[in-house]
Formats: structure tokens, C-alpha cells, sequence
């Protein structure tokens, strides 16, 4: 939200999936384009909506079963909450910058195990902390677990992805 660089110091500024966390997206790519160059470029890239992650989909529907009147909603809500094509640009024309181009890829993520992946998701990310508010963290992995290896089968694991990636440059 405030980059540590002089005005006009940077051809590229890119961006990995980050985007989605910025807690004002107008202001920090106001902030982009401030230490962009005249002819500089912005990439960057966002996760499209949770229904187009095949694991995470499914990781959001056992958390529902297992909370249903107070399900997680940290996925839905920041990582794939920011996928609206119309709003990233509204909101980069808001700063001063200007869509070049957006694509929208699926590729396929892998994972060793369903088992890994969804410990992983339950204990090593900010999911952890709305099981913890909402239950037991240890008994809730092993729920989930158990679901998504009876959904999704327990060895090795290829599902689809959906993100968009964007070039954006300074307007005007």
C-alpha cells in the first residue's frame, strides 16, 4: 500500500497473486502506477471464483457440512473474492491505469495426496484460524480429510485452476 520506491522508477511491477489481499485495491494500484513509468507495464495475476477450483470447492463444501450455520468463508471471501473481470478493471481505471489485457487460464494444480492438500489448506493457512473459531482444529482436519479422500480418492491429485492474468499500463 505504500511501496518503499521513488516515483517513476519501474518499467514492470509484477504481481503474484497478491492482488486479492490488498485491502484497498484502487489505492494500492494507485500506488503501482505511482512508481510505474510513463510507458511502464503492470502484470498481475488473480484467482478466478472458488467454483472454478475443483479442490478448494470441494474443501469449502465439507467445511459447510461440518459448520453449517457459520461455515468458513476466508477462501470465497479474499483469495477468489476478487475475481469480477468488470471490478479489476473499474478498479485499475480508478488508478490511473488501463486494462491492457486479461486472460483466463485453467491449468491443473498437483498435489502428492488429498490428505496433504487438505491438512495443508485446514492447518497452514488463514482457514486455520476460522476452524479454531469455530472447533476443534484437529478433529476438524480429519473430517475434512476423510470427506475429500472419500469424494476425491487419497493418492496423488490433478484438479483444475482458474485464474485471471492482467497487463495493465498507465492512462492517458
Amino acid at each position: 500500500m505504500q511501496l518503499p520506491f521513488d516515483d517513476a522508477g519501474f518499467d514492470v511491477v509484477a504481481c503474484q497473486f497478491g492482488v486479492m489481499f490488498l485491502p484497498d485495491k484502487p489505492a494500492g494500484y494507485a500506488e503501482v502506477r505511482r512508481v510505474l513509468t510513463s510507458d511502464g507495464t503492470f502484470l498481475f495475476n488473480a484467482w478466478d471464483t472458488l467454483a472454478t477450483h475443483d479442490f478448494e470447492a470441494a474443501l469449502m463444501a465439507a467445511l459447510e457440512r461440518i459448520f453449517p450455520a457459520d461455515p468458513p468463508t476466508f477462501l470465497a471471501r479474499i483469495p477468489h473474492g476478487y475475481a469480477d473481470p468488470n471490478r479489476i478493471v473499474a478498479d485499475l481505471q480508478a488508478a490511473g491505469l488501463q486494462c491492457r489485457e486479461m486472460h483466463t487460464v485453467t491449468l491443473h494444480g498437483r498435489a502428492r495426496s488429498v490428505a496433504g492438500l487438505a491438512t495443508g489448506y485446514c492447518t497452514g493457512t488463514p482457514v486455520r484460524a476460522e476452524i479454531v473459531d469455530r472447533g476443534d482444529l484437529t478433529t476438524t482436519t480429519a473430517t475434512v480429510v476423510r470427506e475429500l479422500e472419500a469424494k476425491l480418492g487419497s493418492g496423488p491429485i490433478t484438479v483444475g485452476m482458474t485464474a485471471h492474468v492482467v497487463e495493465a499500463t498507465p492512462a492517458g
